[in-house]
């Protein structure tokens, strides 16, 4: 079975025979454990469209997506939401570094610096074989 995560975009097409298709977010389990994805290695493909700081956290839109002040308005829903405390970019770039890593530098591929697209080579701990990226992490800033 081929696991595919989508990040901020939902697959709404017939069931691929072979393929389990979950859209979830990339806060910590700590913080969401029904929305969060599972360490990012876990997955064959990724594929990462966010629209919205929900998007990106939690998989799909969420009430306060379309808002000017989402990040506040997440905040004061719930503590947890607050953008520092509910993705940790270091871990998620060490399990995306742990799954891309150990792929010789010839197989990688790069279209373009806002989207790109990698094949992976199989490494133990990793069952990613691609990943498709639009943006960047978020501005913590």
């Amino acid at each position: 079975m081929k696991r595919v995560l989508t990040v901020g975009v939902t697959y709404t097409g017939e069931k691929i025979e072979g393929v389990e298709i979950e859209n979830l977010g990339l806060c910590q389990a700590g913080v969401d454990k029904a929305r969060a994805a599972f360490p990012l290695y876990e997955y064959d493909t990724i594929i990462i469209n966010p629209q919205s700081y929900s998007h990106f956290l939690f998989g799909a839109e969420g009430e306060f997506s379309n808002e000017p002040n989402e990040l506040g308005k997440l905040k004061r829903q719930n503590d947890s939401y607050d953008i520092d405390s509910a993705f940790l970019a270091d871990d998620r770039e060490r399990e995306m570094e742990a799954a891309i890593g150990a792929m010789p530098t010839s197989t990688r591929r790069s279209s373009t610096s806002e989207a790109r697209s990698c094949t992976v080579a199989r490494w133990p701990r990793s069952r990613l074989t691609s990943v498709c990226w639009h943006g960047h992490w978020p501005d913590r800033s």
